[in-house]
Parts: structure tokens; sequence; C-alpha cells
């Protein structure tokens, strides 16, 4: 077996269905998923009725399960007692990227009170300008990049996601880093004054508006 597969033991043996594999347990003399392993997480976005959830309301979290089988599908290597973790950070990096959509969509929330989410996807080393001319100042790209669209009561606006990740506290252990969400609205003239606004508010503030 190699150092990349999954561990199969008495106590955790994996079952295969084609080319999955997943983690399962013994309960009472059978075999069984593992619920923590397959359970959603329960936070969510809401939906424009797009997204993954059975009714379509809302977008999920995918569970430590799903994230491993989709690696594995990817041929992108992932080590299942590394899933949760993982599922985790997912999470959380989601989270953080809805929050500062929000930021932006609350400017408009008297005639909006709620904002859903349309649709998204991945746009990995397409790099934006901004992402451009920070890495000529002598920094790291983002890891990702990511455009999504909200429906806000009827008009679609598109931001654009950079995120970066970076060690703590000057650590060089992998595993050992933080995350960075730069979300902001397309580079059009509405975009850009939404951009002017909360910047302005946020110096107003006394908060970081950069």
């Amino acid at each position: 077996m190699s150092d990349t597969e999954p561990p199969n033991s008495k106590e955790r043996p994996i079952q295969t269905f084609g080319s999955h594999a997943y983690p399962i347990e013994q309960k009472d003399g059978h075999t069984v998923l593992d619920e923590e392993f397959e359970e959603v997480p329960i936070e969510h976005i809401p939906s424009t009725g797009r997204g993954n959830s059975s009714d379509g309301k809302t977008w999920l979290n995918p569970s430590a399960g799903q994230l491993y089988r989709s690696c594995h599908r990817k041929n992108k290597g992932l080590e299942v007692d590394d899933a949760p973790a993982m599922s985790s950070t997912h999470v959380a990096i989601t989270e953080g990227t809805w929050n500062a959509i929000l930021e932006y969509e609350n400017l408009h929330k008297s005639s909006c009170p709620e904002v859903k989410l349309a649709r998204f996807w991945g746009m990995f080393e397409q790099h934006t300008i901004k992402a451009r001319l920070i890495h000529s100042l002598g920094n790291d790209y983002p890891f990702d990049r990511h455009d999504w669209v909200v429906d806000r009561c009827g008009k679609e606006v598109r931001y654009i996601i950079d995120y970066y990740s970076t060690q703590k506290n000057g650590s060089t252990d992998d595993d050992d880093l933080e995350f960075f969400i730069d979300a902001r609205p397309a580079p059009n003239f509405f975009g850009l004054v939404d951009r002017a606004h909360l910047a302005f508010n946020k110096w107003r503030a006394g908060e970081s508006w950069w």
C-alpha cells in the first residue's frame, strides 16, 4: 500500500465502489459509512434555486468524504486523515468569502435586504491585474481565484476573489498557514463606486481599507 492510500484496518477498513474509496467503520458487527466523515457542515449560503442542496435553495459545503473523493477523482493527493481538517478549512474560507461579499452588499441593503449566490466558478492561474501588481512587488501569487455572481434582488453582480496563504508568525510548517481573502466587485463603473464607498466607510471608521 502506498503512502497516499487511506488506512485499511479492522477498525477502519476501506470499502471500494468503482474508483472511489469510502472510509467506513464497524458498529455492532456491521460495516457502515463513517457518519462523521460524511456529515455535511451546517454552514450554508442562500441560493437563487441552483444550489447543491436537495431543494436547490442553499449552497452547502462538502463533507470530508466528498472532498476526499473529489481530490482522488482529480488525482490530487489527500490523506484520508487530513480530509476533516481540509473540510473545516473549506468551510472557513467559504464563509469568509461570503462575509467579504456581504460587506459590499450591505451598502445596498435598503433596496435589497437579502442577496443570494447565483453561481461561481474557479479561475485558477488566471491572475487579476491586482494580483499581478502585488506579485511585481515581490509577493506570491494567490493560490486560487474564484468569480462569484450574486443576485441582488434581480440584478446580477460579479465579484472577483483572490485567495492568499502565508505562514503564521514566520513558521516553516506547511500546515501552519493563515488565509487572506481579497473579494471585491468586478471593475466596472458600479463596482468601482462600491469599492470606493466601502473604502471610505472603513477609513472613516478607522479600519483598514486597502
